[in-house]
């Protein structure tokens, strides 16, 4: 097995509680890509249609409004997982853009290889619900900074600078 191959198998949140076998076989269905710098993977709206792993580079994941603002929702690192809801088997839609920053290789599962792959290991669904949770968590630690900080801290952050400098 390749290095990088093997690297991936054994670090990944995802993949926590298998075996490097089992984890190597789940890399092996997947479908490999390169996208370049500006490479939007899914769009906001679209089917979740596909699970994603990046391997390596970023994604930004952002989020739009009604009048078309984007906010950055998350950077996405090596060995973060995205598209989540392609595990769910009642429609999905993508809550937000993924989008290349630079040059980015991912593993893609279609969502009935992903699905099919968590019945047979259910660690996969746990899992993700691991994920998911600690990224609800970090965004309601967000909400609350954001709701219990004074204007001028808000402010402060927004520019970039400490309170009182």
């Amino acid at each position: 097995m390749k290095t990088a191959h093997r690297r991936d198998a054994t670090s990944v949140q995802l993949f926590a509680g298998l075996s490097e076998t089992e984890s190597s076989a789940l890399l092996a269905r997947a479908t490999q890509r390169v996208a370049r710098a500006g490479t939007v993977l899914f769009r906001q709206g679209e089917p979740a249609s596909a699970l994603f792993l990046l391997r390596n580079g970023r994604v930004k994941f952002v989020r739009s409004n009604a009048e078309g603002q984007e906010a950055v929702l998350r950077w996405l690192s090596p060995g973060d997982c995205f598209g989540i809801g392609s595990l769910v088997a009642a429609p999905w839609c993508y809550f937000g853009t993924a989008q290349a920053v630079g040059e980015v290789r991912v593993y893609r599962w279609d969502a009935s290889t992903i699905r099919a792959a968590a019945v047979r290991h259910p660690e996969l669904a746990r899992n993700a619900l691991g994920i998911i949770l600690r990224t609800f968590k970090e965004f309601s630690d967000r909400h609350i900074a954001l709701l219990s900080a004074s204007a001028e801290r808000r402010q402060a952050q927004a520019a970039g600078v400490r309170p009182g400098r």
